[in-house]
């Protein structure tokens, strides 16, 4: 076959009540439906019984019959305890099922997302077609089948785990926007064990997508208005990064013109940070220089340093 989903008008439609026990699904069905969903539609149908015949195929191995299309229709039968249900039986081939289930799927409000998309590439595997046929074959663009194929890209636990509660397109977007794949199985996992409604999971990988605010710990980070001096000598060390081999006008500059802002407006607002300086220099190191040492002592004066 070329990929053209057909309707096999040749081939002789024959209308008959089967009995419900003879039906069974076929590969390419949709397999996922929403419980609510299928109740509903089996309240229906015990009062009013099935309206839209199923399209079914006689089963390869002579006993009962596969269906073709109405799988949805079939578990509310079943659910209603219906013996015998309408069929339309006829003739069709693998991938005229495969197409029928695409088509009849593919813009319900209420196909997951990932189980389209499973439909979507075992029909490319069963045709070999490439992406550009796909979308060519039922009308869709190129960024319809890209994401839902995109899905499928996702930690496998996922895909069971939002499988199973039918989760939207929007959620799955969330999820698969997340920063890494621990996340990713992790709102999944919650989302099994019902920690949060489908509904909630945009907003809850929102909040794991936010990175935490760094409370302050007094001590300034690298790249602010501070200092916190761990050693004294011919190596001065500054937050987040240390100046090696400091000549006397480079510190002279850091103290004065970068540093006596930051403790002016230290304690005009919270208060200093701790800053401290480390162990004295032991005598084979360099001491310190006496413009620095009074500078230092300075700033101690100020409170800023202890």
């Amino acid at each position: 076959m070329d990929g053209t989903p057909t309707t096999n008008s040749l081939d002789a439609v024959l209308f008959r009540k089967l009995p419900i026990d003879q039906l069974k699904p076929n590969p390419w069905n949709r397999k996922v439906f929403s419980p609510e969903g299928i109740q509903s539609l089996a309240v229906t149908v015990k009062s009013r019984g099935i309206q839209e015949p199923l399209i079914v195929r006689p089963a390869s191995d002579g006993q009962g019959y596969e269906i073709a299309s109405g799988n949805r229709r079939y578990l509310a039968a079943q659910q209603a305890g219906l013996k015998e249900v309408p069929c339309l039986v006829q003739t069709f081939s693998d991938t005229d099922i495969q197409d029928k289930n695409i088509l009849a799927n593919m813009d319900r409000e209420d196909t997951p997302p990932l189980e389209l998309a499973r439909m979507l590439k075992e029909r490319m595997n069963a045709g070999s077609l490439t992406q550009d046929q796909v979308v060519a074959l039922y009308g869709k663009s190129q960024q319809w089948s890209s994401e839902l194929l995109g899905f499928l890209g996702l930690p496998q636990e996922v895909i069971e785990n939002t499988t199973a509660v039918v989760l939207g397109i929007r959620g799955l977007r969330a999820i698969k926007g997340l920063s890494n794949k621990d996340l990713q199985v992790q709102v999944a996992q919650e989302l099994k064990e019902g920690k949060i409604k489908p509904e909630q999971v945009e907003k809850r990988c929102n909040e794991l997508n936010k990175k935490p605010k760094q409370k302050s710990s007094g001590v300034p980070k690298a790249g602010q208005m501070g200092i916190h001096i761990t050693e004294a000598g011919p190596t001065l060390k500054i937050t987040g990064f240390v100046i090696k081999s400091m000549t006397k006008e480079v510190i002279v500059t850091v103290f004065e013109e970068a540093l006596e802002p930051w403790f002016e407006e230290s304690q005009a607002n919270a208060g200093p940070p701790t800053a401290h300086t480390g162990q004295p220099a032991s005598e084979t190191e360099e001491e310190l220089d006496p413009e620095v040492a009074a500078l230092i002592a300075k700033h101690k004066a100020l409170g800023s340093l202890r």
